[in-house]
Protein backbone atom coordinates (compact mmCIF):
# COMPACT_ATOMS: atom_id res chain seq x y z
CA UNK A 1 0.00 0.00 0.00
CA UNK A 2 1.56 3.62 -0.97
CA UNK A 3 1.62 5.87 2.10
CA UNK A 4 1.65 9.42 2.09
CA UNK A 5 4.12 12.27 2.91
CA UNK A 6 3.63 14.10 5.92
CA UNK A 7 3.85 18.29 5.95
CA UNK A 8 7.27 17.53 8.48
CA UNK A 9 9.00 15.47 6.18
CA UNK A 10 8.74 18.08 3.17
CA UNK A 11 11.76 20.16 3.65
CA UNK A 12 14.10 16.50 3.58
CA UNK A 13 12.24 15.35 0.58
CA UNK A 14 12.43 18.38 -1.02
CA UNK A 15 16.39 18.38 -0.28
CA UNK A 16 16.84 14.97 -1.46
CA UNK A 17 15.01 15.60 -4.89
CA UNK A 18 16.80 19.09 -6.15
CA UNK A 19 20.20 17.80 -4.66
CA UNK A 20 19.99 14.53 -7.00
CA UNK A 21 18.60 16.95 -9.44
CA UNK A 22 21.11 19.69 -9.15
CA UNK A 23 24.37 17.10 -9.00
CA UNK A 24 25.04 15.90 -12.00
CA UNK A 25 23.94 18.99 -13.98
CA UNK A 26 22.15 16.58 -16.73
CA UNK A 27 19.02 16.53 -15.28
CA UNK A 28 11.14 16.77 -17.46
CA UNK A 29 10.60 15.00 -20.12
CA UNK A 30 11.52 12.93 -23.18
CA UNK A 31 12.16 14.98 -26.10
CA UNK A 32 9.52 16.17 -28.23
CA UNK A 33 11.43 17.85 -31.06
CA UNK A 34 13.19 14.22 -31.17
CA UNK A 35 9.78 12.24 -31.69
CA UNK A 36 9.73 13.46 -35.34
CA UNK A 37 13.95 13.16 -36.03
CA UNK A 38 13.56 9.49 -37.61
CA UNK A 39 17.29 10.23 -39.05
CA UNK A 40 18.50 9.18 -34.58
CA UNK A 41 17.29 5.69 -33.98
CA UNK A 42 16.87 7.11 -30.64
CA UNK A 43 13.61 8.00 -31.78
CA UNK A 44 12.60 4.49 -31.08
CA UNK A 45 12.35 5.36 -27.27
CA UNK A 46 9.70 7.98 -27.83
CA UNK A 47 7.45 5.63 -30.64
CA UNK A 48 8.61 1.77 -30.60
CA UNK A 49 6.82 2.29 -34.06
CA UNK A 50 9.74 3.94 -35.71
CA UNK A 51 11.99 1.62 -37.77
CA UNK A 52 15.94 2.68 -39.38
CA UNK A 53 16.87 3.00 -42.73
CA UNK A 54 19.84 0.80 -42.25
CA UNK A 55 20.71 -3.19 -41.92
CA UNK A 56 22.05 -2.80 -38.38
CA UNK A 57 22.42 0.28 -35.63
CA UNK A 58 24.74 -0.27 -32.48
CA UNK A 59 25.07 2.74 -29.56
CA UNK A 60 28.47 3.49 -28.71
CA UNK A 61 27.90 2.47 -24.76
CA UNK A 62 27.58 5.18 -22.36
CA UNK A 63 27.99 7.85 -25.38
CA UNK A 64 25.06 6.84 -28.26
CA UNK A 65 22.66 8.83 -25.96
CA UNK A 66 22.69 11.04 -23.01
CA UNK A 67 19.28 12.84 -22.15
CA UNK A 68 19.10 15.17 -19.34
CA UNK A 69 15.55 17.52 -18.56
CA UNK A 70 14.28 20.02 -16.22
CA UNK A 71 11.02 21.88 -15.46
CA UNK A 72 8.78 23.62 -13.65
CA UNK A 73 5.46 25.18 -14.13
CA UNK A 74 5.89 27.84 -11.52
CA UNK A 75 9.23 28.65 -10.17
CA UNK A 76 12.56 28.57 -12.49
CA UNK A 77 14.05 26.20 -10.46
CA UNK A 78 18.32 27.46 -11.23
CA UNK A 79 16.79 31.17 -9.95
CA UNK A 80 14.83 30.32 -7.28
CA UNK A 81 16.73 28.25 -4.84
CA UNK A 82 20.44 28.34 -3.95
CA UNK A 83 23.39 26.20 -2.43
CA UNK A 84 24.83 27.32 1.07
CA UNK A 85 28.82 26.84 1.67
CA UNK A 86 27.57 24.07 3.87
CA UNK A 87 25.97 22.58 1.03
CA UNK A 88 22.41 22.66 2.20
CA UNK A 89 19.62 23.87 -0.39
CA UNK A 90 17.89 26.97 0.44
CA UNK A 91 14.82 28.33 -1.33
CA UNK A 92 15.42 32.27 -2.12
CA UNK A 93 13.15 34.52 0.31
CA UNK A 94 12.39 36.54 -2.96
CA UNK A 95 10.48 34.20 -4.86
CA UNK A 96 7.87 35.93 -6.94
CA UNK A 97 4.77 33.85 -4.90
CA UNK A 98 2.06 35.03 -7.78
CA UNK A 99 3.89 32.58 -10.08
CA UNK A 100 2.05 29.92 -8.41
CA UNK A 101 -0.81 27.57 -9.86
CA UNK A 102 -3.51 25.67 -8.14
CA UNK A 103 -1.11 22.60 -9.16
CA UNK A 104 2.65 22.98 -9.36
CA UNK A 105 5.27 20.75 -9.67
CA UNK A 106 9.32 20.43 -10.57
CA UNK A 107 10.38 17.54 -13.01
CA UNK A 108 13.71 16.08 -13.63
CA UNK A 109 15.01 13.02 -15.81
CA UNK A 110 18.51 12.15 -16.08
CA UNK A 111 18.56 9.04 -18.60
CA UNK A 112 22.18 6.92 -20.02
CA UNK A 113 21.74 4.64 -22.43
CA UNK A 114 24.49 2.04 -21.55
CA UNK A 115 24.11 -0.49 -24.42
CA UNK A 116 21.66 -0.03 -27.61
CA UNK A 117 20.98 -2.31 -30.82
CA UNK A 118 18.99 -2.26 -33.70
CA UNK A 119 18.23 -4.70 -36.82
CA UNK A 120 16.51 -4.87 -39.96
CA UNK A 121 14.98 -8.01 -41.10
CA UNK A 122 12.77 -7.19 -44.36
CA UNK A 123 10.01 -5.74 -42.91
CA UNK A 124 10.78 -6.21 -39.53
CA UNK A 125 12.47 -4.20 -37.31
CA UNK A 126 14.36 -5.35 -33.97
CA UNK A 127 15.90 -3.08 -30.74
CA UNK A 128 17.63 -3.55 -27.62
CA UNK A 129 18.35 -0.79 -25.51
CA UNK A 130 20.12 -1.19 -21.48
CA UNK A 131 19.37 2.28 -19.95
CA UNK A 132 20.02 3.98 -16.59
CA UNK A 133 17.35 6.17 -15.44
CA UNK A 134 16.75 8.56 -12.81
CA UNK A 135 13.11 10.41 -13.19
CA UNK A 136 12.16 12.50 -10.26
CA UNK A 137 8.64 15.07 -9.80
CA UNK A 138 7.92 17.43 -7.12
CA UNK A 139 4.22 18.40 -7.18
CA UNK A 140 2.41 20.37 -4.84
CA UNK A 141 -0.63 23.30 -4.45
CA UNK A 142 -0.95 26.81 -4.70
CA UNK A 143 -1.32 26.91 -0.40
CA UNK A 144 1.20 24.34 0.16
CA UNK A 145 3.78 26.93 -1.86
CA UNK A 146 2.59 29.81 -0.58
CA UNK A 147 2.59 28.43 3.17
CA UNK A 148 6.25 27.03 2.68
CA UNK A 149 7.79 30.32 1.58
CA UNK A 150 5.87 32.74 3.82
CA UNK A 151 4.16 31.22 6.50
CA UNK A 152 0.31 31.24 7.33
CA UNK A 153 -0.24 34.78 7.68
CA UNK A 154 -2.79 34.84 4.90
CA UNK A 155 -4.68 31.95 6.09
CA UNK A 156 -6.00 32.89 9.26
CA UNK A 157 -9.16 31.02 10.25
CA UNK A 158 -9.24 28.36 7.23
CA UNK A 159 -8.16 25.95 6.01
CA UNK A 160 -5.59 25.39 3.62
CA UNK A 161 -5.45 23.35 0.55
CA UNK A 162 -3.13 20.96 0.92
CA UNK A 163 -3.97 18.22 -1.10
CA UNK A 164 -2.96 16.64 -3.80
CA UNK A 165 0.55 17.13 -3.09
CA UNK A 166 3.59 14.61 -3.10
CA UNK A 167 6.98 13.55 -4.33
CA UNK A 168 9.04 11.15 -5.42
CA UNK A 169 12.72 9.92 -6.83
CA UNK A 170 13.15 6.39 -8.38
CA UNK A 171 16.37 5.79 -10.24
CA UNK A 172 16.22 2.10 -11.91
CA UNK A 173 17.44 0.42 -14.75
CA UNK A 174 15.77 -0.59 -17.85
CA UNK A 175 16.05 -3.89 -20.05
CA UNK A 176 14.00 -2.90 -23.53
CA UNK A 177 13.09 -5.69 -25.76
CA UNK A 178 11.21 -3.75 -29.28
CA UNK A 179 9.65 -5.16 -32.19
CA UNK A 180 7.80 -3.38 -35.03
CA UNK A 181 6.29 -4.25 -38.49
CA UNK A 182 5.38 -2.61 -41.82
CA UNK A 183 2.22 -4.68 -42.46
CA UNK A 184 1.89 -1.81 -45.49
CA UNK A 185 3.03 0.80 -47.43
CA UNK A 186 1.01 2.98 -45.29
CA UNK A 187 1.00 1.64 -41.74
CA UNK A 188 3.86 0.39 -39.18
CA UNK A 189 3.12 -0.96 -35.56
CA UNK A 190 5.20 -1.78 -33.21
CA UNK A 191 5.90 -2.40 -29.15
CA UNK A 192 8.47 -2.66 -26.59
CA UNK A 193 8.43 -4.50 -23.48
CA UNK A 194 10.34 -3.53 -20.80
CA UNK A 195 12.22 -5.09 -17.57
CA UNK A 196 13.10 -2.67 -14.99
CA UNK A 197 15.35 -3.23 -12.02
CA UNK A 198 14.53 -0.36 -9.37
CA UNK A 199 18.14 0.64 -7.73
CA UNK A 200 16.73 4.18 -5.00
CA UNK A 201 13.14 5.02 -4.74
CA UNK A 202 11.14 7.60 -2.25
CA UNK A 203 7.98 8.40 -2.64
CA UNK A 204 4.99 9.42 -1.79
CA UNK A 205 0.88 9.45 -3.24
CA UNK A 206 -2.39 11.19 -2.50
CA UNK A 207 -1.41 13.06 0.88
CA UNK A 208 -4.26 13.48 3.83
CA UNK A 209 -2.49 16.22 5.45
CA UNK A 210 -5.29 19.80 6.84
CA UNK A 211 -3.92 22.27 8.53
CA UNK A 212 -6.54 24.97 10.23
CA UNK A 213 -5.29 28.13 11.18
CA UNK A 214 -6.89 29.86 14.49
CA UNK A 215 -7.01 33.50 14.78
CA UNK A 216 -3.28 33.86 15.66
CA UNK A 217 -1.11 32.95 12.98
CA UNK A 218 1.27 30.67 15.68
CA UNK A 219 -1.98 28.59 16.47
CA UNK A 220 -2.88 25.53 13.65
CA UNK A 221 -5.01 22.42 14.02
CA UNK A 222 -3.01 19.71 12.10
CA UNK A 223 -4.50 16.25 10.88
CA UNK A 224 -2.82 13.80 9.16
CA UNK A 225 -3.19 10.43 7.55
CA UNK A 226 -0.10 10.61 5.56
CA UNK A 227 3.17 9.11 4.86
CA UNK A 228 5.75 8.09 3.19
CA UNK A 229 7.94 4.86 1.43
CA UNK A 230 11.71 4.29 0.35
CA UNK A 231 13.85 1.97 -0.72
CA UNK A 232 17.40 3.42 0.20
CA UNK A 233 20.15 2.92 2.66
CA UNK A 234 19.16 5.54 4.88
CA UNK A 235 16.07 5.50 7.15
CA UNK A 236 13.80 7.58 9.86
CA UNK A 237 15.10 7.54 13.49
CA UNK A 238 12.05 6.89 15.65
CA UNK A 239 13.76 5.30 18.70
CA UNK A 240 12.91 8.83 20.48
CA UNK A 241 10.99 11.81 19.50
CA UNK A 242 14.06 13.81 20.07
CA UNK A 243 16.04 11.68 17.85
CA UNK A 244 13.59 11.94 14.96
CA UNK A 245 15.54 12.32 11.75
CA UNK A 246 17.45 9.70 9.31
CA UNK A 247 20.22 7.75 9.80
CA UNK A 248 21.74 5.32 7.64
CA UNK A 249 20.13 1.86 8.57
CA UNK A 250 21.38 -0.48 5.75
CA UNK A 251 24.97 0.77 5.07
CA UNK A 252 24.50 -0.49 1.61
CA UNK A 253 27.24 -0.15 -0.83
CA UNK A 254 27.40 1.81 -3.75
CA UNK A 255 28.33 -1.26 -5.74
CA UNK A 256 25.53 -3.21 -4.03
CA UNK A 257 22.89 -0.78 -4.93
CA UNK A 258 24.06 -0.55 -9.06
CA UNK A 259 23.96 -4.36 -8.73
CA UNK A 260 20.44 -4.88 -6.87
CA UNK A 261 17.73 -6.73 -8.71
CA UNK A 262 16.00 -7.23 -5.65
CA UNK A 263 13.21 -4.28 -6.98
CA UNK A 264 11.58 -6.14 -10.02
CA UNK A 265 9.08 -4.55 -12.78
CA UNK A 266 8.00 -4.27 -16.11
CA UNK A 267 6.50 -1.90 -18.57
CA UNK A 268 5.07 -1.60 -22.09
CA UNK A 269 4.80 0.70 -24.85
CA UNK A 270 2.72 0.57 -27.85
CA UNK A 271 3.34 2.78 -31.30
CA UNK A 272 2.13 3.32 -34.87
CA UNK A 273 3.24 5.42 -37.93
CA UNK A 274 0.55 5.88 -40.37
CA UNK A 275 0.67 7.62 -43.82
CA UNK A 276 -2.50 9.18 -44.86
CA UNK A 277 -1.14 10.43 -48.16
CA UNK A 278 2.08 11.09 -50.43
CA UNK A 279 2.15 14.34 -48.15
CA UNK A 280 0.62 13.74 -44.91
CA UNK A 281 1.05 11.34 -42.23
CA UNK A 282 0.26 10.19 -38.34
CA UNK A 283 1.70 8.51 -35.66
CA UNK A 284 1.61 8.03 -32.19
CA UNK A 285 2.94 6.59 -28.98
CA UNK A 286 2.21 5.25 -25.41
CA UNK A 287 5.24 4.64 -23.03
CA UNK A 288 5.89 3.51 -19.51
CA UNK A 289 2.79 1.58 -19.06
CA UNK A 290 4.20 -0.37 -15.64
CA UNK A 291 5.62 -0.40 -12.19
CA UNK A 292 8.46 -1.41 -9.71
CA UNK A 293 8.03 -3.72 -7.10
CA UNK A 294 10.19 -2.13 -4.09
CA UNK A 295 11.47 -5.07 -1.71
CA UNK A 296 14.91 -4.46 -0.29
CA UNK A 297 16.13 -1.63 1.55
CA UNK A 298 12.64 -0.87 3.03
CA UNK A 299 11.23 2.53 5.15
CA UNK A 300 7.03 2.88 5.45
CA UNK A 301 6.80 5.87 8.04
CA UNK A 302 3.01 7.23 8.74
CA UNK A 303 1.69 9.59 11.03
CA UNK A 304 -2.13 9.55 11.90
CA UNK A 305 -3.86 11.92 14.31
CA UNK A 306 -4.64 15.64 15.13
CA UNK A 307 -2.50 17.97 17.15
CA UNK A 308 -2.97 21.81 18.53
CA UNK A 309 0.35 23.34 17.67
CA UNK A 310 1.48 26.63 19.14
CA UNK A 311 4.39 27.73 17.85
CA UNK A 312 6.92 30.32 15.14
CA UNK A 313 6.93 27.21 13.11
CA UNK A 314 3.96 28.36 11.66
CA UNK A 315 5.23 31.83 10.92
CA UNK A 316 8.09 30.69 9.08
CA UNK A 317 8.18 27.12 8.16
CA UNK A 318 11.25 27.41 6.12
CA UNK A 319 13.64 27.33 9.24
CA UNK A 320 15.37 23.92 9.79
CA UNK A 321 15.23 24.10 13.68
CA UNK A 322 11.82 25.41 13.87
CA UNK A 323 10.88 22.65 11.28
CA UNK A 324 12.80 20.26 13.44
CA UNK A 325 10.66 21.28 16.70
CA UNK A 326 7.38 21.06 15.06
CA UNK A 327 8.50 17.14 13.86
CA UNK A 328 9.54 15.95 16.58
CA UNK A 329 5.96 17.09 18.52
CA UNK A 330 3.76 15.65 15.57
CA UNK A 331 5.64 12.48 16.30
CA UNK A 332 5.33 13.14 20.43
CA UNK A 333 1.63 13.49 20.07
CA UNK A 334 0.37 11.29 16.63
CA UNK A 335 -0.07 7.82 16.17
CA UNK A 336 3.49 7.22 14.19
CA UNK A 337 4.60 3.70 12.73
CA UNK A 338 7.27 2.32 10.98
CA UNK A 339 7.69 -0.61 9.10
CA UNK A 340 9.66 -2.49 6.41
CA UNK A 341 6.44 -3.66 3.64
CA UNK A 342 7.32 -4.14 -0.09
CA UNK A 343 5.44 -1.91 -2.28
CA UNK A 344 4.91 -0.59 -5.58
CA UNK A 345 5.87 2.65 -7.53
CA UNK A 346 3.86 2.89 -10.86
CA UNK A 347 5.34 4.89 -13.59
CA UNK A 348 3.98 7.48 -15.13
CA UNK A 349 2.91 7.04 -18.44
CA UNK A 350 2.95 9.44 -21.53
CA UNK A 351 1.40 9.87 -24.69
CA UNK A 352 2.42 11.42 -27.90
CA UNK A 353 0.42 12.71 -31.06
CA UNK A 354 1.93 13.62 -33.88
CA UNK A 355 1.43 14.91 -37.59
CA UNK A 356 3.89 16.03 -40.42
CA UNK A 357 3.25 17.53 -43.55
CA UNK A 358 5.70 16.86 -46.04
CA UNK A 359 6.05 20.96 -47.72
CA UNK A 360 8.60 19.57 -50.39
CA UNK A 361 11.52 17.09 -50.75
CA UNK A 362 13.77 19.07 -48.64
CA UNK A 363 11.25 20.54 -45.55
CA UNK A 364 8.70 18.95 -43.52
CA UNK A 365 6.21 20.84 -40.86
CA UNK A 366 5.71 18.24 -37.49
CA UNK A 367 2.42 18.63 -34.51
CA UNK A 368 3.25 16.96 -31.70
CA UNK A 369 0.76 16.88 -28.77
CA UNK A 370 2.15 15.56 -25.42
CA UNK A 371 0.96 14.26 -22.04
CA UNK A 372 2.24 12.81 -19.31
CA UNK A 373 0.41 11.16 -16.43
CA UNK A 374 0.80 11.57 -12.69
CA UNK A 375 -1.61 10.37 -9.75
CA UNK A 376 -4.46 13.36 -10.12
CA UNK A 377 -1.94 15.66 -12.41
CA UNK A 378 -1.25 15.70 -15.93
CA UNK A 379 1.79 17.73 -17.47
CA UNK A 380 0.64 18.88 -21.14
CA UNK A 381 2.43 20.27 -23.75
CA UNK A 382 2.30 21.03 -27.46
CA UNK A 383 5.15 21.69 -30.13
CA UNK A 384 5.63 22.61 -33.63
CA UNK A 385 8.42 22.45 -35.64
CA UNK A 386 10.02 22.57 -39.08
CA UNK A 387 12.39 19.82 -40.46
CA UNK A 388 14.95 19.93 -43.44
CA UNK A 389 17.25 18.16 -45.08
CA UNK A 390 20.21 20.61 -45.56
CA UNK A 391 22.05 18.20 -47.14
CA UNK A 392 22.83 14.16 -47.46
CA UNK A 393 24.75 14.53 -44.32
CA UNK A 394 23.01 17.11 -42.35
CA UNK A 395 19.50 16.75 -40.97
CA UNK A 396 18.25 19.68 -39.16
CA UNK A 397 15.03 20.80 -36.92
CA UNK A 398 13.66 23.97 -35.15
CA UNK A 399 10.90 23.59 -32.65
CA UNK A 400 8.89 25.76 -30.42
CA UNK A 401 6.54 24.49 -27.32
CA UNK A 402 4.65 25.21 -25.37
CA UNK A 403 5.37 23.30 -22.06
CA UNK A 404 4.80 23.99 -18.27
CA UNK A 405 2.83 26.76 -18.10
CA UNK A 406 5.28 28.53 -20.69
CA UNK A 407 5.74 29.72 -24.06
CA UNK A 408 9.44 30.57 -24.20
CA UNK A 409 10.49 26.96 -25.35
CA UNK A 410 12.86 27.14 -28.42
CA UNK A 411 14.37 23.71 -29.61
CA UNK A 412 16.92 22.72 -32.38
CA UNK A 413 17.95 19.03 -33.48
CA UNK A 414 21.08 18.39 -35.65
CA UNK A 415 22.30 15.14 -37.03
CA UNK A 416 25.12 14.73 -38.80
CA UNK A 417 25.75 11.45 -40.58
CA UNK A 418 28.68 10.44 -42.50
CA UNK A 419 28.36 6.32 -42.55
CA UNK A 420 29.28 4.62 -40.42
CA UNK A 421 29.18 7.20 -37.92
CA UNK A 422 26.03 9.91 -36.66
CA UNK A 423 26.44 12.86 -34.00
CA UNK A 424 23.42 14.22 -33.08
CA UNK A 425 22.25 16.64 -30.64
CA UNK A 426 18.49 17.40 -29.82
CA UNK A 427 16.60 19.88 -27.21
CA UNK A 428 13.20 21.21 -26.50
CA UNK A 429 14.52 24.65 -25.23
CA UNK A 430 18.25 25.02 -26.16
CA UNK A 431 17.90 28.74 -24.42
CA UNK A 432 17.07 26.97 -21.14
CA UNK A 433 20.46 25.07 -21.45
CA UNK A 434 22.01 28.29 -22.46
CA UNK A 435 20.87 30.42 -19.82
CA UNK A 436 19.30 28.04 -16.97
CA UNK A 437 18.92 31.11 -14.80
CA UNK A 438 16.35 32.63 -17.27
CA UNK A 439 13.57 29.84 -18.80
CA UNK A 440 11.42 27.47 -16.60
CA UNK A 441 12.62 24.31 -18.64
CA UNK A 442 15.54 22.94 -19.74
CA UNK A 443 16.42 19.80 -22.32
CA UNK A 444 18.86 18.19 -24.19
CA UNK A 445 19.63 14.38 -25.90
CA UNK A 446 23.38 14.19 -26.87
CA UNK A 447 25.00 10.99 -28.51
CA UNK A 448 27.44 9.07 -31.05
CA UNK A 449 25.49 5.65 -33.11
CA UNK A 450 27.43 3.83 -35.70
CA UNK A 451 25.37 2.57 -38.40
CA UNK A 452 25.92 -0.43 -41.12
CA UNK A 453 24.13 -1.90 -44.00
CA UNK A 454 22.46 1.51 -45.05
CA UNK A 455 20.63 2.23 -48.61
CA UNK A 456 20.58 5.03 -50.65
CA UNK A 457 19.90 8.32 -48.22
CA UNK A 458 18.05 9.65 -50.95
CA UNK A 459 15.67 6.82 -51.23
CA UNK A 460 15.18 7.12 -47.62
CA UNK A 461 15.75 10.11 -46.58
CA UNK A 462 12.76 10.32 -43.74
CA UNK A 463 13.60 7.11 -42.48
CA UNK A 464 12.48 3.54 -43.31
CA UNK A 465 8.33 3.90 -42.74
CA UNK A 466 6.09 1.99 -44.56
CA UNK A 467 5.83 4.05 -48.08
CA UNK A 468 9.58 3.85 -48.45
CA UNK A 469 9.83 -0.05 -47.48
CA UNK A 470 6.98 -0.57 -50.30
CA UNK A 471 9.04 1.86 -52.29
CA UNK A 472 12.27 -0.75 -52.42
CA UNK A 473 9.83 -3.72 -52.51
CA UNK A 474 8.81 -2.41 -56.49
CA UNK A 475 12.71 -2.04 -57.16
CA UNK A 476 13.74 -5.16 -55.96
CA UNK A 477 11.18 -6.80 -58.32
CA UNK A 478 12.19 -5.09 -60.76
CA UNK A 479 16.06 -5.00 -60.13
CA UNK A 480 17.18 -8.15 -58.28
CA UNK A 481 17.79 -6.26 -55.34
CA UNK A 482 19.26 -8.69 -52.76
CA UNK A 483 16.85 -9.11 -49.43
CA UNK A 484 16.97 -6.94 -46.43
Amino acid sequence: MKLFVPINNLKILLSILVSCTLWPLISAQQSCNLFFMNSIPESNFVNPAFQLDCGLFVGIPIISSIHASIGSNAFNAFEASSIDPAGTFKFRPDIRQEDLSNHNFLLSEAHVVLLALGMRHRQNYLTFSITEKNNQAALYTEDLGTFYLSGNRSFLNQWMELNPSGIFSNHFREYAFGFSRSFSSKLILGMKAKLLFGKLNIESDHSEFHMYTQESPAEIIVESNAGINSSMPYSINLDSPEDFGLYNKYNTSLGSILMNRGNPGMALDFGFNYNYSSNLSFSGSVIDLGFIRYRSDLTNYDLKGQYYYEGAWALDPGNDSLLSDFAIQLNENMDSNLSQEPYDHVLDPRVYLGASYKINSSYKLNLLLYNRFFTNRIQTGATVAVQSQLSSALNASLSWSYMNRSFANFGIGIDYRKDPVQVYLVSDNMLGVLMPNTFNNANIRIGVNLFFGCRNKNLLQDGWGPKEYGKYQDLKSRKNLPEL
